[in-house]
């Protein structure tokens, strides 16, 4: 072979290599192009999954917020139905429970036993039926003065009550008590 033909041999087997590795590097830059795109719809995949899954759980607090307003509502009509059909006054009132976002379900830390205390928060004559009175229209969200009740919470000892008998015929409808029942008794 001579010089002449060796060098064009090489020049050719050079094209064809070069031809070759710009084929690699091109196949190379379309893999790592794909592999791009890929990443990035894995990363908007996961951003919709983030998505999807912060909207369920979205529902699924609200259908628990919505179980424990319907477990009320049963708790409360309960309650009532029991406390509308009480003729002795020596029996147990039930509480009426209600729904708070912060708390869940709360029945009041302090409820009259019976009809009998029940009847002393008409006239709260002692510290602890005033206490009781106030902290029940506070809980049930009955205004203890004719307008509505300010937001702020003052001491109950500067609590003006304006009408104990207004405040107390309104836990007792809310309550399904009736003071008929419990006379005839």
């Amino acid at each position: 072979m001579l010089r002449d033909e060796y060098v064009d041999l090489r020049n050719h087997q050079d094209k064809q290599l070069n031809f070759e590795f710009h084929s690699v590097r091109d196949s190379i830059d379309r893999v790592k192009q794909e592999l791009k795109e890929f990443k990035e719809d894995v990363r908007e995949f996961k951003e919709d999954v983030r998505a999807q899954f912060a909207k369920v759980d979205t529902q699924f607090a609200k259908v628990d917020t919505q179980f424990a307003e319907l477990r009320v509502e049963t708790l409360r009509l309960g309650a009532y139905v029991r406390n509308s059909g009480l003729k002795n006054p020596t029996m147990r009132i039930s509480p009426l429970p209600i729904y708070r976002l912060d708390q869940g379900i709360v029945t009041p830390e302090c409820f009259p036993k019976h009809w009998k205390e029940f009847c002393s928060l008409r006239n709260p004559s002692t510290p602890s039926t005033r206490h009781m009175l106030i902290y029940l229209a506070r809980f049930y969200e009955i205004p203890l003065n004719g307008a509505a009740e300010s937001e702020d919470e003052s001491s109950e000892d500067e609590i003006d009550i304006d009408d104990p008998g207004r405040v107390v015929e309104s836990l007792e409808d809310m309550l399904g008590l009736n003071e008929d029942k419990f006379t005839k008794f």
